[in-house]
């Protein structure tokens, strides 16, 4: 079921729920704090010896309106469910 299908079954309940937010699914992945996942690896290949490579706009991490440079070799992170063990 889908967030916006909740959010409305929720309303017609008569309300007190709100839906989560994409930052509410993935803050506490990020910041170590989820109860059930835990960060395993983080990859990143360093940028190839394209002329963009070294501008401060690919690299400064931040989404820019006007083009999509920020989105290329993007920071891949996997989890793990705790208590599972991992093998490199």
């Amino acid at each position: 079921m889908s967030l916006n299908v909740l959010g409305s079954l929720a309303m017609a309940d008569g309300g007190g729920f709100e839906t989560p937010t994409t930052a509410d699914f993935y803050q506490p992945l990020l910041d170590g704090t989820h109860p059930d996942y835990r960060l395993v690896a983080t990859f990143k290949s360093p940028p190839g010896a394209a002329v963009l490579a070294y501008g401060s706009l690919f690299r400064n991490g931040v989404e820019d309106d006007f083009t999509n440079l920020d989105k290329i070799n993007p920071e891949i992170r996997v989890f793990a469910r705790r208590g599972v063990e991992v093998s490199p």
